[in-house]
């Protein structure tokens, strides 16, 4: 500790200021009596020594002053400093304190015309304001027609600089006019005068910006200010839009870390509510989506599956060793479940039982090692539901899960419309989406007619959701590819891996979602896919036939690719890889020829899909494309040619001229 006080105050002598020498504390020297030489690195940055400093300024004036020092060694302001480098504490309260001061805009012309259109317009609203209260009378307003015209706000701006009149020229309004409508930008330009590299941005509406630019577009890491609502972000931008990861602190003390896509929170990320309450998990399209854990104050939570932002299913953990399985409907239990009570304890034991009217109505009590049985309501009366030996690894609250699956129930209800009576139900398989939601049930059913005798017993019925599944077919060159998962089935019983297509979800608004999607949209493939570039490729397919309303739907995306994406395909594909947030192998995408999906998938939709899909290629029967052909990317234009100089070709000029004005004399 001495040690680090002591670089402290070396930095301050050698004329660093001390808020820099916290912030960026230098390696220390190697000791030249060391017999092996060993690898220096430099400490990381005394955040709290350095928030303590400044939080020590009592007067504000001398605090903005402070923030706005530079470093030294780069020229870069402290909020700059704390925005590459992550830093979210001292960026949240360099604004939070400072504002405008923290974002280090140097004086001079272009902040003075700035703070002028500020004051102009608030004289205007006044103005304005005055009106709306005290409406002249009808002479009075007959009087005011006549008058001149009042001057516009970029008048009286330019009219009240009139120190600066002078140095502008003509060309003084348009300056006036460019930073009221634009604002004003300082930092790195290119040599076409775009915004290149590190600078900062205020805005007409008084939001600032403070990072990286990319030709003109927020692109990078950055920190963005929104002074009206108070709300601060820092983190990863493409395109002046909010993607990648980033931290956004809200005025009500609400606050999100996580993942980012195209401005809105998708991926993994924490929010932190004003009340301490706080979600950890998937987002979609700013909601809460996928598997997650909610925290409630009193400690209890919510772990499981969430659909639009609401708990759907899952474990519910209630303070102390009671946890409940099941699922919900606006946050309350809903249906079947299973209670444990003293969880991990000895002497732990469950009930299951069903939640009706909002009253927990219980079931039979079980130890935790008991084999999974419920008695379940099946066409009026009561039957025995478990599992096969095959599921022997599955739970009470698994079967619970079972229960409540909306296909199962379903199809336990189109039971009642049979003349035939079901004896029993053996569930032989359940596969669990990425969120650990079920995804697929089968089940074994035994059924007798009227005379109790056995009329039949069933193979496997396939219990699941309506969804629907996308063909993406890439065609360039010679090649036509298809764009496929790679899936491990979680059911228990084995896991197996195959290639299949994608599943996707249909959006109100014309677009789709889910996992797949989203890493198309953040890779290098450039596929632009929705409700208008996709055509249905079969009809619903019902699983299960006359026994389940499951049903899958398949759509067609065709695109034709230039030379580039096709020689690189691997590496696009990569990229899309790269965008999914799942466990390693649990998930993954690869582009093969559409000839060869139907030899290595055993998923009997796909081959199906794929199958149609080539028969009618090859028949002409579907359109050559349904988006239209994906064009290279733009080349970088040439450089601009020299200007020539302008008085040679004057002086050319002046001759021909007077040769036409004076033939001899131009001879002579």
């Amino acid at each position: 500790m001495a040690e680090e006080e002591n670089i402290d105050q070396e930095q301050v002598e050698l004329g660093v200021p001390e808020m820099w020498a916290l912030a960026k504390p230098p390696a220390p020297e190697a000791n030249e009596d060391d017999d092996e030489p060993r690898n220096v690195v430099a400490p990381g940055a005394k955040i709290g020594k350095l928030i303590k400093l400044l939080n020590d300024i009592e007067e504000q004036e001398e605090l903005d002053t402070k923030v706005q020092e530079l470093d030294p060694a780069t020229g870069q302001s402290l909020l700059l400093w704390a925005t590459l480098e992550g830093k979210f504490v001292v960026v949240e309260w360099l604004v939070k304190k400072s504002k405008r001061a923290a974002f280090a805009f140097a004086a001079g012309k272009e902040l003075t015309i700035y703070d002028k259109w500020v004051e102009i317009r608030k004289e205007i609203e006044e103005r304005e304001r005055e009106k709306a209260e005290n409406p002249p009378e009808e002479e009075e307003a007959a009087d005011d027609e006549e008058k001149a015209p009042e001057p516009t706000a970029d008048q009286l701006v330019y009219e009240a600089l009139s120190e600066f009149h002078e140095e502008w020229g003509v060309t003084g309004q348009g300056i006036v006019k460019a930073i009221g409508e634009l604002g004003f930008y300082h930092g790195a330009r290119d040599s076409s005068y775009n915004k290149n590299g590190l600078g900062k941005t205020l805005f007409p509406n008084g939001d600032m910006y403070t990072g990286q630019y990319v030709n003109n577009q927020r692109q990078g890491r950055g920190t963005y200010f929104w002074v009206d609502r108070g709300v601060i972000y820092t983190g990863q931008w493409n395109n002046n839009l909010r993607h990648g990861l980033g931290r956004i602190v809200y005025p009500d003390g609400g606050r999100y870390y996580g993942a980012w896509s195209y401005d809105s929170k998708s991926g993994e990320g924490r929010y932190t509510y004003p009340d301490g309450s706080s979600y950890n998990g998937s987002w979609e399209n700013d909601v809460k989506h996928g598997f997650g854990t909610y925290v409630f104050t009193d400690g209890s939570s919510f772990v499981g599956s969430f659909v639009d932002g609401n708990f759907v299913s899952g474990e519910w953990r209630l303070c102390g060793a009671t946890r409940y399985h099941g699922t919900f409907l606006n946050d309350k239990p809903y249906g079947a479940g299973v209670f444990t009570f003293k969880y991990g304890q000895e002497g732990s034991y469950r009930q299951d039982g069903q939640y009706l009217n909002g009253k927990w109505v219980p079931g039979k009590i079980s130890t935790v090692t008991d084999i999974p049985v419920v008695s379940f309501p099946v066409q009026k009366k009561l039957i025995t539901l478990t599992f096969s030996e095959e599921c022997g690894a599955l739970l009470m609250e698994h079967l619970a899960q079972v229960i409540n699956f909306e296909p199962f129930a379903t199809w336990i209800q189109s039971l009642a419309n049979i003349d035939e009576t079901v004896q029993s139900i053996v569930i032989t398989s359940v596969a669990f989406a990425q969120d650990k939601a079920v995804e697929e049930v089968r089940v074994k059913a035994v059924f007798t007619g009227v005379d109790g005798k056995k009329v039949r017993g069933t193979d496997n019925i396939i219990l699941k959701k309506p969804t629907t599944r996308l063909l993406v077919v890439l065609v360039g060159q010679d090649k036509t590819l298809a764009l496929v998962e790679t899936s491990v089935a979680a059911a228990r019983g084995g896991a197996s891996s195959s290639i299949r297509l994608p599943t996707v979800r249909s959006r109100p608004d014309g677009k789709f979602s889910g996992a797949f999607i989203s890493a198309v949209e953040n890779s290098e493939l450039r596929l632009r896919i929705d409700s208008t570039t996709t055509t249905r490729l079969l009809a619903p397919l019902y699983s299960g036939a006359a026994t389940t309303n499951a049903k899958e739907d398949v759509l067609l995306y065709i695109q034709h690719l230039h030379a580039d994406a096709i020689a690189t395909i691997g590496e696009r594909v990569a990229s899309m890889q790269a965008q999914l947030n799942v466990d390693e192998g649990l998930c993954s995408f690869q582009a093969i020829r559409l000839s060869e999906v139907v030899q290595q998938s055993g998923d009997g939709l796909t081959i199906a899909a794929v199958s149609q899909a080539t028969r009618l290629l090859q028949s002409n029967k579907l359109p050559r494309a349904t988006v239209e052909d994906q064009r290279p990317p733009t080349p970088i234009p040439p450089a601009p040619l020299t200007r020539p100089k302008l008085e040679p070709l004057l002086e050319e000029q002046k001759r021909n001229e007077a040769r036409v004005a004076s033939p001899q004399e131009a001879d002579e």
